[in-house]
Order: C-alpha cells, then sequence, then structure tokens
C-alpha cells in the first residue's frame, strides 16, 4: 500500500510540475524574446495592431517633430536598427527579428527632415509567418 501511495504522489507531483512547465514556457520565450529587442520595442503588446500602434507611439514620443534627425538616426543604430537607407524623399531603418516560433517580427522606422529637423516620422511593426 505504501508503495503504491508514493507512487501516485510521485505522478501527482509529474503532473503539477508538467502543468506549471506548459503555463510557464511561452511567458519565458515571450521574456527570453522581449529582451533581444531594442528598448523602444520591447513590451509591445500581444495583438500585432496593438504592438504596432504603441510601437508609433514610442517612436513619436521619443523622436518629436523638430527634433534632431542625426540624432535620431544615432540613437536608432546605437539601439540596434543598424544603418539607415534612403526610400525617395525619405530615409528609414528596418530591423527584422525571427521569434523562434516560424514568425519573424519587422520594426521600421521611416522619417524626414527638413535640414536636420524631423517632419514626418512613423514606426511600423508587423509579423510574417516563414
Amino acid at each position: 500500500m505504501g508503495t503504491t501511495r508514493r507512487g501516485l504522489r510521485n505522478v501527482l507531483v509529474a503532473v503539477i510540475v508538467l502543468a506549471a512547465a506548459l503555463v510557464a514556457a511561452p511567458r519565458l520565450v515571450g521574456w527570453a524574446i522581449d529582451l533581444r529587442r531594442p528598448a523602444l520595442a520591447r513590451h509591445l503588446p500581444a495583438r500585432e495592431d496593438q504592438a504596432e500602434k504603441e510601437f508609433n507611439r514610442r517612436i513619436k514620443a521619443r523622436f518629436p517633430l523638430g527634433s534632431s534627425a542625426a540624432a535620431m538616426e544615432q540613437a536608432l543604430f546605437d539601439e540596434g536598427f543598424g544603418a539607415a537607407h534612403a526610400f525617395k524623399s525619405s530615409r528609414y531603418v528596418r530591423l527584422d527579428r525571427s521569434t523562434g516560433l516560424l514568425l519573424e517580427e519587422s520594426f521600421v522606422m521611416l522619417w524626414e527632415a527638413d535640414g536636420d529637423k524631423l517632419s514626418i516620422v512613423r514606426g511600423t511593426y508587423y509579423l510574417t509567418g516563414l
């Protein structure tokens, strides 16, 4: 009888540990992915449309119209966005990151400037299935 109770207890403990792991694993994976993101892109909402709105809001708050385009470009480079590219009258940086779950997330910053003063600033975020 003692062996049966011990066996049942061990099974119960294993089930509890497995259930806790299944609950915690997505959060741990999400936390690890979040740490690899630039500071501007950390802790975004889970829904893609809400994440894009929040990313755009952060970009506009950190780099308001009229601020230095050169300073913004350097700050983005320092955060890991890479070198800026020209597109028509705009400049942009793009950062693509694999989430490790068959998805790639992309962060794109687009801006225009009059001289060195920002006149348009836009941040975009989206997911792409691999």
